[in-house]
């Protein structure tokens, strides 16, 4: 795409970042966009525009902006991908309000390739992140990328469980340059490398209250379905399912507890008509042709995860660890009759081979 085509796209993230449909009514007017930035007065008085916007557009803050915003993206990597580019993800495109310019960082491609959202609650359970983990690996490994929101709880175990055997996408409800929440900076970095952060905010733009529904809709487009592990009766991850049936997308859910807060959500879906998922299979068997023929293939080859064997020693401490229950290092330590640095190294074998998973505060859990 020529370079100042591009910028009358960068012009309209600028502008759409505060008056959204002035951007449109532009879009609407001139389609096939010219050269936004050479525009005429008379040209933009033909389109209602509030005044203030109009008065942005002949701008010189807004044209050195503008030229911040490419050198940036350059400087770090970032692809921008216009509405009409080739390379933007068609199922994107079909929907109703679709982002105009994205902001991508990381492997491209995969916007073309099949892919599932995963999403759920920020106070997500040790049952719903391990759920969430593994589902997202064992879909992973079967081809499928998986598509979440970086959020803290059940997005963040999703794209982790991702990375072991395949590949994520990571939608911002800010910009690129904006990680939220910060404690997942260091994932947004492994997703990088391995996957895609994706936004259609420009640089500079924090999170916001009212940009994370936005977000879903992207997660939801971007996706052939949508499944929910742990959300509350009223969340945004229902949110996301609502937007998936609109855009004529499978939704499915995972059970929970029917006692936990975080579990009404799901099994609302389920008792509502949503397919109960428990295995990556499941949700390949409802996915769209031709994708669904294609994955199907790919699951019949699909070589389930091989762990280790285990010594006796590690068999031991192994049988005394549960899924969904933490356990402490000093009951293990009292259990066993183990010494501290004993214990610790045949749980950091465990890890090593996959069947532990280390909590904060030197607590373990089983991974499978």
């Amino acid at each position: 795409m020529p370079k100042n085509r591009l910028e009358d796209w960068v012009y309209l993230s600028l502008i759409s970042a505060e008056y959204p449909r002035s951007a449109w009514k532009l879009i609407k007017k001139y389609p096939r966009l010219g050269l936004l930035s050479t525009l005429t007065i008379e040209e933009i008085e033909s389109v209602q525009l509030e005044s203030a916007v109009k008065k942005k557009l002949f701008s010189s803050m807004l044209r050195a902006k503008v030229s911040r915003v490419m050198e940036k993206a350059a400087r770090l990597g970032v692809t921008m991908i216009s509405i009409d580019d080739d390379r933007y993800p068609p199922r994107l495109r079909e929907i109703y309000d679709p982002p105009f310019l994205l902001y991508a960082q990381g492997e491209v491609s995969l916007l073309h390739q099949p892919g599932v959202a995963l999403v759920g609650t920020r106070q997500a359970s040790l049952y719903g992140q391990r759920i969430a983990e593994e589902l997202a690996e064992d879909l992973a490994s079967r081809g499928v990328v998986i598509i979440s929101g970086l959020a803290k709880g059940i997005d963040a175990a999703a794209h982790q469980g991702a990375l072991r055997r395949g590949t994520t996408i990571a939608v911002f409800g800010s910009s690129l340059d904006w990680i939220y929440p910060r404690q997942n900076r260091s994932l947004a970095a492994k997703i990088a490398e391995q996957g895609l952060l994706l936004s259609e905010y420009p640089f500079g733009t924090r999170p916001a209250r009212f940009h994370f529904p936005l977000r879903n809709r992207i997660i939801a487009g971007l996706s052939l379905a949508c499944v929910v592990i742990e959300a509350a009766q009223r969340s945004g991850s229902l949110i996301t399912a609502r937007l998936a049936l609109d855009q004529n997308r499978e939704v499915m859910a995972v059970p929970g507890n029917v006692t936990s807060v975080t579990s009404q959500g799901t099994n609302w879906l389920i008792r509502s008509g949503a397919k109960l998922v428990q295995t990556g299979e499941d949700v390949v068997e409802e996915l769209p042709e031709p994708w669904r023929s294609e994955l199907m293939i790919k699951t019949s080859q699909h070589q389930p995860e091989e762990f280790p064997p285990l010594t006796s020693e590690e068999e031991m401490i192994y049988s005394r660890l549960y899924l969904d229950e933490p356990r402490h290092v000093d009951e293990l330590i009292e259990e066993t009759n183990r010494s501290a640095s004993e214990l610790l190294a045949l749980l950091l074998n465990l890890e090593l081979k996959g069947y532990v998973q280390p909590l904060a505060g030197k607590y373990f859990v089983r991974r499978k």
